[in-house]
């Protein structure tokens, strides 16, 4: 895995961003330093390393628009809150990914199994990160509207705006979360975290222990096939030789039931002299 290209790619989309930031809205900022992001790991071949590098790209961006005192105030409210907070979480999920791929990539180097264990691993894992990430999109939606803390103003803020005191008000009960800047941060970073899941599927596909184990189902089928084919044939062949050899006997016993009649019509045509009436009676 290359450090050195993930960090240089996420931290060039936080340098456009920032300065996006100084005559946009954040939204587009952030989208903008989001396709610098895609573009530049596309062009260093590290596509299977998209979410570590959205994930640097988040908390950098969040980091700094916090520091730096030029950026407008609007960056420092949801959308600094939500980098923040949704790179912590892609952080937590790529770090624990690295984990156990590195761990289970000793364990089959030791069993000379190479590195099928963990490829398989990090189809799976990377599935299962974007499956988790998404879902706390969506659970966190719908627990900040539960609590109020989403609109334009809050109660409470209202409350102590109207009773004069002197408390300088956070601005999350001044202003209120933005809902839907929340949902677009945390969709740009699952759109991370799938492409990842992408990439790693195609590279499992390339695995050899996946090949031969394909080639083998493949070679299965096959034979299956081939066998249900011969059983097929054999089953058809057998019930054409019954079906020939049952007319064949029909015909036989037709014929011996024919013949058996005629012995018969001739012994009684002789027991009764019917031949000799009949000449008699012409003559």
């Amino acid at each position: 895995m290359s450090y050195k290209g993930i960090l240089s790619s996420g931290l060039s989309g936080t340098v456009v961003a920032l300065i996006l930031g100084m005559v946009t809205v954040p939204l587009v900022a952030i989208t903008g330093g989001a396709m610098t992001v895609f573009i530049i790991t596309r062009r260093k071949n590290i596509q299977r390393h998209y979410d570590a590098v959205g994930t640097i790209y988040y908390l950098s961006l969040g980091l700094l628009v916090f520091v730096i005192p030029f950026i407008p105030t609007v960056f420092k409210q949801t959308p600094q809150l939500f980098l923040t907070v949704f790179g912590l979480f892609s952080a937590a999920i790529v770090l624990t990914k690295r984990t156990i791929t590195y761990l289970l990539g000793a364990i089959a180097s030791r069993l000379g199994r190479g590195d099928s264990a963990s490829s398989f691993w990090n189809a799976v894992s990377s599935i299962i990160g974007t499956l988790l990430l998404a879902w706390s999109v969506i659970k966190l939606k719908y627990r900040l509207i539960k609590t109020g803390l989403a609109g334009v103003a809050t109660p409470l803020g209202l409350i102590l705006n109207i009773v004069g005191r002197l408390v300088e008000l956070p601005w999350v009960l001044n202003v209120g979360v933005d809902i839907t800047a929340m949902v677009f941060i945390g969709a740009v970073l699952v759109g991370f975290h799938t492409l990842t899941s992408w990439y790693e599927v195609l590279a499992l596909r390339q695995d050899p222990l996946v090949q031969a184990f394909t080639e083998r189902s493949k070679d299965t089928a096959s034979t299956a096939a081939a066998k249900s084919k011969s059983v097929a044939e054999t089953a058809s062949k057998r019930s054409r030789d019954a079906t020939s050899k049952t007319a064949q006997k029909a015909s036989d016993r037709g014929e011996d039931i024919a013949k058996s009649d005629m012995i018969g019509a001739g012994v009684m045509s002789h027991l009764l002299d019917i031949d000799e009436v009949e000449n008699r009676t012409v003559s």
